[in-house]
């Protein structure tokens, strides 16, 4: 396995392969792109990543108030913040594909699963989490299924947070208290194929998106989701300066020392 001073990691295939596909929404324009075989050594890049247990995402102390947090309860979700000098490379190349800086250069990856509980993970009548991000997101998958991977929606009512909790209304939005809403309030504007190495970028900060979930098809789902296998991917963070405000760095710098902080349970 690739050692973590080895800045060849993350090294991409030709970006000259890259797929641009304009999307519409009246005057705005914005593209979305993929592109197959992104990284030309993936297994060395998951086994880097995955021989360290990523911690709980929106767990623990600093997340205080996140105490309605279902996260091990109905479904798991962590995640990693690695640091890798390789991942310079790989940010910068993607940096000028979608013309935003990124918002660090950690590795970050998302792991869950879930349990077959109707009543708390109700995929067939909802979406899980519809969100925004501060640019353009961009998803390396990593799960080994080809499947619908990312939804890409618009909001069919925008006017009744009491309805439809929104970004832009002021609802009460909480990813792991309130996870799920209802299918009959969106609009699928793109359904973004997952595959193996597969990589995808989109403007976050204009559409909501979130994973595709399905209960009957996925091995994501299990009677308890301890007994499931993990959804992963590596994911990229950038910053619309348009649509973002900047970061709060003494509010940054504290997270990041607590997050940091839980990697000690995990490290020999």
């Amino acid at each position: 396995m690739k050692q973590r001073t080895d800045l060849t990691l993350f090294e991409t295939n030709d970006f000259s392969n890259m797929n641009v596909i304009p999307i519409h929404d009246g005057d705005y324009v914005s593209n979305v792109y993929w592109m197959d075989n992104f990284y030309k050594n993936p297994e060395d890049v998951f086994n880097y990543f995955n021989a360290t247990k990523p911690p709980l995402w929106k767990m623990g102390e600093y997340w205080d108030p996140y105490k309605t947090s279902k996260n091990t309860l109905y479904f798991e979700d962590r995640r990693h913040m690695m640091d890798h000098p390789g991942m310079a490379l790989v940010v910068d190349k993607l940096t000028k594909l979608c013309g935003q800086n990124v918002t660090d250069n950690d590795l970050v990856t998302n792991y869950t699963r879930f349990s077959k509980d109707d009543e708390a993970n109700p995929w067939k009548t909802h979406y899980w989490w519809p969100h925004h991000d501060g640019g353009y997101n961009g998803i390396v998958y990593f799960t080994k299924n080809d499947e619908i991977g990312t939804n890409i929606y618009k909001p069919l009512i925008t006017d009744q947070p009491d309805v439809l909790a929104l970004d832009e209304n002021d609802g009460e939005r909480d990813e792991h208290g309130i996870p799920w809403t209802p299918k009959k309030y969106w609009d699928i504007v793109l359904r973004l194929k997952s595959k193996y190495n597969r990589f995808v970028m989109f403007e976050g900060s204009y559409y909501y998106h979130s994973m595709n979930l399905n209960g009957d098809e996925q091995p994501y789902w299990a009677d308890h989701w301890s007994d499931a296998e993990y959804r992963i991917n590596q994911v990229f963070f950038f910053e619309n300066p348009a649509s973002s405000e900047p970061p709060d760095e003494e509010e940054e710098e504290e997270f990041r020392d607590n997050y940091d902080d839980d990697y000690d349970d995990y490290e020999d």
